[in-house]
């Protein structure tokens, strides 16, 4: 049974963000078009095999059950609970993300 999928506003302005930054700044839609399709590729594969990703190196994303993939130069973070996977943020690669998400302790 596939997982409910949930992209979550923060990643969503990420991933608008990062294609128009593809698109735009960088000079390549083609770049841009391709970070679409990897993401919907990959959220669908996190949909029917959830846990298949490791969890987060950082040790407060990985108690929290942060788990990540990496398309591109990116790196998305996502939580499965229940039935439901919740794509939460997308960072560049270089970026020091950790800081940059909120760790919900009551969980």
């Amino acid at each position: 049974m596939a997982y409910k999928l949930e992209i979550l506003e923060s990643a969503r302005r990420d991933e608008e963000d990062i294609v128009r930054y593809l698109a735009r700044d960088a000079g390549s839609p083609a770049a841009a078009l391709k970070f679409m399709d990897e993401l919907d590729a990959r959220a669908h594969n996190i949909q029917l095999f959830p846990f298949s990703r490791p969890l987060c190196p950082d040790t407060s994303l990985a108690e929290a059950g942060y788990r990540s993939f990496a398309i591109m130069s990116y790196v998305v973070l996502y939580l499965a609970k229940e039935d439901t996977v919740y794509i939460a943020r997308i960072f560049h690669q270089r970026q020091d993300y950790a800081g940059y998400v909120y760790v919900d302790e009551s969980n």
